[in-house]
């Protein structure tokens, strides 16, 4: 059962809780369980500014028409360009109310470990990528006794530290945006790529921890928008870690605001976004074809039916992804 409220924020966005009540989650009570609620709370901010209402002067000055929140319902246009939101922030108490749980892959997965191999995992986490899936099953008394022969215990595998050792399935999911200039020459180099996985909160001091294709590849060409490479990187002189980045050029300005009042709103609504939302969940043709492979092997952020829904041209990635996840947990089984 699915409960949400909606709470106005001034002017900086909207705050929207959503109570939810998981059937599954129940803690025991003598004779009975009860079911526990989690709250999740996300900040959302507008990304254009709707118009500003100010208090309406009429009759020569006699009467003042004050700023009421049905003023300001009606100010705000019905257009798409006033309907787009920046996550700012979000929480939950998941973690609190809910345990986490150990696993045991049965099948191997780059992001997560090998066959056999003990993890300990948020619950939801664990159920929506892998229990779901038939990709591991819980460290049960009995799963242990079956699994035995291949068991990795959970200190066996050594990590650079213990940030990689919890975020390395997120990481191996980071997509890049290489954004190039679409008018002035340029080549791409690796620190291009450091300032492309500093946007996604990765800081990479040296540019010998990144590996890139050794072909040389410039621009402007319209042939590479869109089109994706592979990235490697060291961690702490351990582990590997594979990337995509996906190239976009661009060098049109931002419409921001003031400065582009007399810009008709059709324009700003016409001008396509880049990168496009939802590039993350977007399939792409390779830059080198002789990456392919190794590209369609990378992980890839969850591409849902409710992902698909909120961004209709997500909607033909959605099959690639179902068809990607069959074949690849063939390559891995």
């Amino acid at each position: 059962m699915l409960a949400s409220r909606l709470t106005r924020s001034l002017g900086q966005g909207v705050k929207l809780r959503q109570e939810i009540i998981e059937g599954c989650c129940r803690q025991k009570r003598p004779g009975e369980g009860r079911l526990l609620q989690q709250k999740r709370g996300i900040v959302l901010k507008r990304t254009y500014s709707p118009p500003l209402v100010k208090p309406e002067v009429i009759a020569g000055g006699a009467m003042t028409i004050p700023v009421t929140q049905e003023r300001i319902d009606k100010s705000v246009p019905d257009d798409v360009l006033y309907q787009r939101y920046e996550v700012c922030e979000e929480e939950t108490e998941a973690d609190e109310t809910v345990p986490p749980i150990q696993i045991i892959l049965v099948k191997p997965i780059e992001e997560f470990g090998k066959k056999g191999q003990v993890l300990t995992m948020p619950s939801e986490k664990a159920h929506k990528e892998l229990l779901y899936h038939g990709l591991a099953v819980y460290a049960s008394p009995a799963n242990l006794e079956t699994y035995k022969d291949i068991l990795i215990p959970e200190d066996a595998v050594q990590f650079s530290s213990k940030y990689i050792q919890k975020n390395y399935a997120e990481l191996s999911r980071k997509v890049l945006c290489l954004t190039m200039h679409d008018l002035n020459p340029w080549k791409l180099e690796k620190w291009h790529v450091r300032l492309a996985m500093r946007q996604e909160g990765i800081y990479v001091q040296n540019d010998d921890a990144i590996t890139i294709n050794s072909k040389t590849l410039t621009g402007p060409d319209p042939r590479l928008q869109g089109k994706e490479l592979l990235v490697k990187l060291k961690v702490n002189q351990l582990e590997d870690i594979r990337l995509r980045a996906v190239i976009y050029q661009n060098s049109e300005k931002l419409f921001t605001g003031d400065e582009d009042a007399d810009i008709p709103i059709e324009d700003i609504l016409a001008k396509d976004e880049i990168p496009p939302p939802g590039w993350q969940w977007m399939f792409n043709e390779p830059v080198f074809e002789d990456e392919r492979q190794e590209l369609l092997q990378i992980p890839r952020h969850d591409l849902t039916d409710e992902v698909a829904k909120q961004n209709p041209s997500l909607k033909k990635h959605l099959e690639k992804f179902k068809q990607w996840r069959v074949k690849r947990d063939e390559v891995f089984s």
